[in-house]
């Protein structure tokens, strides 16, 4: 049986993972990583051991906020070391890369764009871990695109509450165009479940995202067609939503909606070859809205 050691147990994804890792039989010990290592449970299988490194400030952290960022990271690999895990997995974020609809600009090694604090502390502690290889078998970086869960800190939990909502689903004409990654809870869940049943070694970043990038509007259409297939939906006339994207408040968020944003996932590809990504419009899952 594989050990897994998980930091953040109880945060969003935590809440999703920790219980479909365990009906899958893998022996999931929730770590709180305010305990001293000592009080943690042991391993039993030291040979077939990983640590999930959930646990994170909220996307909406501020600078001062960083180095606690740093030192969830610090505390997570002294219990692994001390536990002597195997292998060591840190959920990392896209937000890393510009936002570009190019697929040649946002692979693995593309170039970092550390501005806001929540990313900046991200980038710091991928630096912390690329020192920290001799200490295990391996470290898995994972960059995840924007997750499709219900969370407060979720830069699309503002269009989800409107489409769970409103009895009328505006749809602007920009909505059609843009091309975004996203990450279905389905695939997510899947890659970490083939992930824990290999043994990787060295040291390894990973695009994680659905198989094909869609537009917002072709996401607003697979959400109702889940949750609300008799919603009405309004085209809005394209001169309306130059008027709203012109307001300071609405404007910014409508902007941030339709933005172009493509993560490249060709690590998975030719790492995971028989792996297979699907896509967000067939496997569209929003977590907190009725799903299993």
């Amino acid at each position: 049986m594989t050990d897994v050691f998980m930091s953040g147990s109880t945060g969003t994804l935590g809440k999703i993972i920790l219980p479909k890792l365990q009906k899958k039989d893998f022996d999931v010990i929730p770590i709180n990583l305010r305990i001293p290592w000592g009080s943690q449970a042991k391993l039993s299988n030291l040979n077939n051991s990983f640590f999930l490194h959930l646990a994170s400030q909220n996307s909406t952290m501020r600078s001062r906020d960083i180095d606690k960022e740093l030192n969830l990271l610090a505390s997570a690999l002294d219990v692994a070391e001390r536990n002597k895990i195997q292998h060591f997995i840190f959920f990392s974020t896209s937000k890393l890369y510009p936002a570009t609809a190019d697929f040649n600009l946002t692979q693995e090694d593309s170039n970092i764009f550390a501005t806001e604090p929540y990313v900046i502390g991200k980038n710091k502690c991928e630096s912390l871990l690329e020192n920290k290889l001799d200490c295990f078998k391996s470290i898995t970086i994972l960059r995840l695109a924007p997750v499709l869960v219900k969370s407060k800190s979720s830069n699309m939990n503002t269009l989800f509450k409107i489409c769970e909502l409103l009895p009328i689903i505006p749809m602007f004409p920009t909505g059609n165009k843009n091309r975004r990654s996203f990450l279905s809870c389905i695939n997510l869940f899947n890659f970490l479940t083939m992930l824990l049943r290999t043994d990787p070694k060295g040291f390894q970043v990973i695009n994680l995202c659905d198989n094909q990038p869609v537009s917002t509007n072709a996401l607003i259409e697979s959400f109702l067609k889940r949750y609300r297939p008799k919603a009405i939906r309004l085209p809005i006339p394209f001169f309306i939503e130059l008027l709203m994207l012109a307001l300071p408040v609405i404007g910014k968020k409508l902007q941030s909606m339709f933005m172009d944003n493509v993560l490249a996932n060709e690590n998975i590809k030719s790492s995971f070859p028989d792996f297979e990504l699907l896509d967000t419009e067939k496997v569209m899952e929003f977590k907190g809205l009725g799903d299993d």
